[in-house]
């Protein structure tokens, strides 16, 4: 369920957010969406991998997580996430960004608001983050959240970008990969794209000159070494 309200200190003076993870909450995906600018970070701790999706002509970038659509292997049962980067779809919360006129029958485009999810689970009034401080100002966690709000939105701009420049320079790749967990199970992943090294390797100084100008050389290389970390997983995948 969703009931989107707009933020604001008189309506959720005393509302709060709690920030523990777990399956309860949500959290228990094996993938999970990431955008061009947090590549970098975060193929520091996941595979990451593309999802095309041919009929609609859209594409998807995902960390994964586990080795199952219902497996996080980051999750502990502390409620804890257990990496160095958490992806900023995961720590928005329930907060989104809207938009919003700031007066009725004018002509001034709609400007940004932070939406929050009553109906979701964290949201109350008793336990977790608070959002706004005693006389009304904003906490650190809400100063927290609307930077994590911007950095989704430029994220959000850049994913058109990032994937005309990959397909103009035909990087991207299918991918099939027979991950072995163990002497008795092997998990085969399918459906997915990643940046293709040979491709990477075969691009001109003209090529390589725009990809970089664009900010995006670093990000194809990032993605296609984080295929290293499916090692990472089968170790997580083990220790549970």
């Amino acid at each position: 369920m969703t009931n989107h309200r707009v933020l604001n200190n008189t309506d959720h003076k005393d509302t709060k957010v709690m920030v523990n993870y777990s399956a309860e909450l949500g959290h228990k995906k094996g993938v999970i969406e990431i955008l061009p600018n947090e590549i970098l970070r975060a193929q520091c701790e996941y595979p990451i991998l593309f999802f095309k999706d041919e009929k609609a002509k859209t594409h998807q970038c995902v960390a994964v997580l586990g080795f199952d659509h219902k497996e996080n292997l980051f999750l502990t049962e502390s409620g804890t996430w257990q990496s160095s980067y958490v992806p900023n779809i995961v720590k928005k919360g329930p907060f989104s960004i809207g938009f919003q006129k700031q007066q009725e029958n004018t002509d001034d485009a709609p400007k940004p608001v932070i939406l929050i999810n009553m109906d979701d689970e964290r949201v109350n009034e008793e336990k977790g983050q608070a959002i706004f401080a005693e006389f009304g100002g904003n906490t650190q966690y809400l100063e927290g959240i609307q930077q994590t709000l911007g950095l989704l939105d430029d994220g959000v701009k850049q994913k058109a970008v990032m994937f005309e420049a990959f397909e103009k320079f035909n990087l991207l790749e299918p991918m099939v990969l027979d991950i072995k967990i163990d002497d008795e199970k092997t998990v085969k992943f399918e459906g997915y794209h990643s940046v293709s090294f040979e491709r990477l390797n075969q691009l001109n100084a003209n090529e390589l000159d725009s990809l970089n100008k664009l900010g995006l050389l670093s990000i194809a290389f990032a993605v296609a070494v984080s295929l290293n970390n499916f090692d990472k997983l089968v170790r997580l995948k083990r220790q549970g």
